[in-house]
């Protein structure tokens, strides 16, 4: 039963099923401080723990970003682990708060979100540096319609001045930023005129009511 609970046409069916006011009394029941998620961190520092995140953590950081990245129309693709805040609140709970389009594809493969991108005319997205170099070597070999591609973020690593000045050239305005699971989403952007160096060398600067204090080892501010 559980297995079948989980199949998506079962999962629409049920939700036919509830009623308006069982539904309007569970969404009465939550508050905005109550838990949405828990995602857990990569265990850089020890072993993975699970971040308890609200609802107001998630609307709040996609609020921030999408007044950094204020995007019309805001349609984008979702290929990141379901498991990930990159995925749960960095995309998603951005286009949610945004009013966009999502489109979810189980799996990344280059070829087929370039397709994604022509097709649904894709105007923002993130991937890792890896993701962007497989979709540069589809391209090398096939050309594809990026023309509606207004954003380009990528995480998780820097990337070289050289494919960021490709990237400009096809006309995808790279960006990159930094986050942590404990804070739920980026809480660093990089802005729309900085310089190739810039995007390759920083994570940017803090945005909307994030506060940042660097520090060393002990503790004490730098």
């Amino acid at each position: 039963m559980i297995g079948e609970a989980c199949l998506y046409d079962n999962f629409l069916s049920a939700g036919a099923n509830v009623s308006e006011i069982r539904l309007q009394y569970h969404i009465d029941d939550v508050t905005p401080y109550d838990l949405a998620l828990v995602v857990y961190t990569s265990g850089s520092t020890g072993h993975p723990k699970g971040t308890m995140l609200t609802h107001d953590n998630l609307v709040n950081c996609a609020a921030i970003q999408n007044s950094v990245w204020p995007m019309d129309p805001l349609r984008t693709i979702c290929n990141m682990p379901v498991s990930h805040g990159a995925c749960c609140i960095d995309i998603t709970a951005y286009v949610v708060v945004g009013a966009g389009t999502l489109v979810f594809q189980e799996r990344f493969d280059a070829k087929r979100v370039l397709e994604a991108i022509a097709r649904h005319r894709i105007s923002w997205m993130i991937q890792v540096p890896i993701m962007i170099q497989k979709m540069l070597a589809v391209l090398d070999r096939e050309p594809h319609d990026l023309s509606s591609l207004k954003l380009l973020f990528f995480g998780g690593a820097a990337i070289p001045i050289d494919m960021i000045a490709r990237l400009r050239a096809l006309g995808c305005n790279p960006q990159t930023g930094w986050g942590l699971t404990e804070a739920t989403g980026a809480v660093t952007y990089t802005a729309l005129d900085d310089d190739d160096l810039t995007l390759s060398r920083t994570v940017g600067r803090a945005a909307g009511s994030f506060e940042l204090r660097i520090a060393d080892e002990t503790g004490a501010p730098l």
